[in-house]
């Protein structure tokens, strides 16, 4: 790993944060303006007139550089931090207070930080692989994190909630974000769930592997939603996404007769979803926002395509 020079090493010392702004007042010639431009490109940060501007507060990261005095890897691991807006929206499936949550690839702390400030009797265990983002979660207070791999982290313990934003794709892993999902299940005790950020796309290909993932998926209760387009730009990448929701619960065959009348509750969520969808053609998607609706509130269940549209047929009468 190549050390930073002394002089750089200098600079980030005496630059100023403002805000999300890193201002470097003196001025640089043009080989230590390019080497310094370099060096906080790598660790995310964009020039823009005369600062460099990141996605949150850099005071810990700049630490953390001088700290480590090490070159960081042009992004071997293809980490994308997750933008608060997409955080937010994972954590709307998220419920409890004394939960136990895994994070696989904490980053620099965008979920974690979210789990942390939203449910503060939480417990959270981190992992990470990157050396200098270690250092910055350990200066923002967190001590659960394994340093390295996730595929080689091992546990007795089981979590409440996976919530993750695996890298999608690395040398000698073009599926590392199933590779990583798979792993991470592995940790769910019995009700938990797992949300995660994956590419779009994915269940229209068929290679073999894409195949057993599915396979996976159908013995369990799951729904996913397409993110909107450009949510990833601010982070540096274009990749279209979607939320992927997996519970440990098995998958269970149900009617129209069993819902209304066995599951009173269960029934009127759906007619209340139903309602809110409407507009949306598509019974797939209907089945997904009941499912969400289901992560929300505990009531784990998952519906066929052949029976929503049978309890679509029987409640447009109460919805007229």
């Amino acid at each position: 790993m190549e050390i930073i020079d002394d002089n750089l090493i200098r600079i980030l010392s005496e630059s100023k944060v403002r805000g999300n702004n890193l201002d470097i007042e003196e001025q640089l010639s043009p080989k230590v303006y390019k080497e310094i431009k370099d060096l906080l490109l790598r660790v995310g940060g964009k020039w823009n007139v005369k600062t460099h501007v990141f996605q949150e507060d850099p005071t810990y990261l700049i630490a953390a550089l001088i700290e480590n005095k090490q070159w960081p890897d042009k992004n071997p691991h293809a980490f994308f931090p997750t933008p608060k807006k997409i955080v937010d929206y994972m954590l709307e499936m998220v419920i409890g207070e004394e939960i136990d949550v895994l994070e696989p690839s904490a980053g620099c702390g965008a979920i974690a930080e979210a789990i942390r400030s939203k449910f503060s009797m939480a417990t959270i265990q981190l992992c990470e692989i990157n050396k200098l983002h270690v250092n910055i979660l350990r200066r923002k207070g967190f001590s659960d994190i394994y340093e390295g791999d996730f595929l080689k982290f091992k546990t007795d313990k089981k979590y409440n909630y996976v919530v993750m934003n695996p890298p999608f794709s690395y040398d000698g892993h073009p599926n590392a974000w199933i590779e990583h999902v798979l792993h991470a299940f592995e940790f769910l005790n019995s009700n938990g769930n797992l949300i995660c950020i994956a590419p779009n796309g994915w269940e229209t290909k068929e290679t073999q592997f894409i195949k057993d993932f599915k396979s996976f998926l159908n013995e369990h209760l799951y729904a996913y939603e397409k993110i909107d387009a450009g949510s990833f730009k601010e982070s540096g990448t274009g990749i279209a996404t979607v939320m992927l929701a997996i519970s440990k619960a098995k998958q269970q065959p149900t009617d129209l007769e069993l819902i209304i009348s066995n599951d009173q509750k269960l029934y009127n969520m759906a007619l209340q979803v139903i309602k809110r969808n409407m507009q949306e053609k598509d019974i797939k998607a209907l089945s997904d926002a009941i499912f969400r609706e289901g992560l929300k509130t505990n009531d784990y269940y998952r519906f066929s395509i052949d029976n929503l549209k049978t309890i679509l047929y029987d409640m447009e009468k109460e919805l007229q």
